[in-house]
């Protein structure tokens, strides 16, 4: 995980969840650096990372429960490509949501159910 700066107390939230999760905490590498912008943050990630998958999400998103299985099915499924994406969805300033469908494969899977 990438501390870019934040201001928000992302960091007391992996604190917490590795208190909580020791197990899964093993494998957490937290990178603190001051605010570079987003494009700084993702670098350093990148640089930092160790496995076969690198997967970015910024503070202010959320993934789905079924996204990084989406992902791995998608990775499965098309192992020459070298950048993955599924549906998403965008919550306007009057909290109307709108969903669209994107990734490769998407329109053999169908819709997803939000």
């Amino acid at each position: 995980m990438v501390d870019g700066g934040s201001t928000d107390g992302s960091i007391d939230v992996v604190r917490d969840w590795a208190t909580e999760k020791p197990d899964h905490a093993s494998v957490l590498h937290l990178i603190r650096q001051e605010n570079q912008g987003a494009a700084a943050a993702r670098n350093a990630g990148w640089k930092a990372a160790r496995g076969e998958v690198i997967l970015f999400l910024d503070a202010d998103d959320t993934w789905e429960d079924h996204h990084v299985s989406e992902i791995l099915v998608l990775m499965s499924e098309f192992p020459e490509a070298a950048l993955y994406a599924d549906a998403w969805g965008e919550i306007s300033p009057d909290r109307t949501a709108k969903h669209h469908r994107f990734g490769i494969g998407s329109d053999r899977r169908g819709p997803l159910v939000f």
